[in-house]
């Protein structure tokens, strides 16, 4: 292989690795954006409830085998009524409070 074969496949491999770098930008932008509007949701369906922490509380738990909500899609760490738990939203658009007993309150819906 000459030089220039391996300039030409190195820089191919570049734009490549750039292209991909800048989609995972595009797609933080996006998540970001999403998950900014979710919180605001969130925020007006339960004022009464805090975030436990802040950086835990916005950072979404994808793995909801953690909860015993049905369904479940994202959960999110929060304290809501003197009780910790999560805010739970679910594939058929409820957002809940699931307590650390299991016990699930619903707290309002993601109207479309």
């Amino acid at each position: 292989m000459s030089y220039n074969q391996r300039f030409k496949k190195k820089s191919l491999i570049s734009i490549v690795k750039i292209d991909e770098i800048k989609r995972m930008r595009q797609i933080g932008e996006e998540y970001e954006k999403l998950l900014d509007n979710l919180l605001n949701l969130i925020f007006q369906k339960a004022s009464n409830c805090l975030a436990l922490e802040l950086d835990d509380s916005l950072t979404p738990i994808f793995a909801t085998t953690q909860v015993k909500t049905p369904n479940s899609l994202l959960a999110f760490p929060y304290k809501c009524n003197g009780k910790i738990g999560y805010i739970v939203v679910t594939e058929d658009g409820k957002i809940v409070f699931e307590d650390e007993e299991g016990n699930i309150i619903q707290i309002g819906d993601i109207s479309i």
